[in-house]
């Protein structure tokens, strides 16, 4: 019985914001390659803004 009261008063919340930490975490470490990917979206449409020439890559598989 003290088990599950210990559980219930110590255990238990500790387990559960630790699990919270780690969700934030994963968020962090997502919004970070959503920044990159942002980023590298943009250079890309700024390539293709300044004039460059596109090369068409046209493949024909035999």
């Amino acid at each position: 019985m003290l088990l599950g009261v210990v559980f219930y008063v110590i255990i238990g919340p500790a387990l559960e914001s630790l699990g919270s930490y780690i969700c934030q975490w994963l968020e962090v470490q997502r919004s970070k390659l959503v920044v990159k990917l942002t980023e590298n979206k943009k250079k890309v449409e700024d390539m293709e803004d300044d004039g460059t020439p596109q090369y068409n890559t046209n493949l024909i598989g035999f």
